[in-house]
């Protein structure tokens, strides 16, 4: 605590606030899975492998 303050860290990914952490580890957490899913395809999985059904 500083000055009666709590501390916290902006997380920020492509100058967007993507929310605010009380440790820098979290932080480095939230900008990374924003990093993460920036790589990937959105949606659902690109394989149907069908349901699994019980044996009747």
């Amino acid at each position: 605590m500083s000055n009666g303050t709590e501390l916290r860290y902006k997380a920020v990914w492509r100058d967007e606030v993507i929310g605010w952490a009380t440790t820098l580890r979290e932080a480095c957490w939230r900008i990374h899975l924003a990093f993460l899913s920036s790589h990937g395809p959105t949606g659902g999985a690109m394989a149907d492998w069908g349901e699994r059904r019980a044996r009747e």
